[in-house]
């Protein structure tokens, strides 16, 4: 069995509602979830991309963003590096 070494590492929320990983072959692994409220804002919603050492979010994004392909959700990541 493989084994890794763990490192810490700060994510932007403190608890992760629902999380997605993406395997996409330009970036590698990247974790997609909702952010917690209390960090996003109270009346404000984001969506986190993450990763290696690179994070971003949108705020704008539908309700049932988990059924979206692996290639909608990078899109999306992609227009909030543009």
């Amino acid at each position: 069995m493989e084994q890794r070494k763990t490192t810490r590492r700060r994510t932007l929320a403190t608890r992760v509602t629902r999380v997605r990983m993406v395997q996409r072959k330009s970036i590698g692994m990247m974790a997609v979830y909702e952010a917690d409220p209390a960090e996003a804002g109270p009346d404000s919603r984001a969506l986190v991309f993450e990763w290696g050492t690179m994070r971003t979010r949108v705020t704008e994004f539908p309700d049932q963003w988990q059924a979206l392909s692996d290639d909608e959700l990078a899109e999306m990541r992609r227009r909030t590096l543009e």
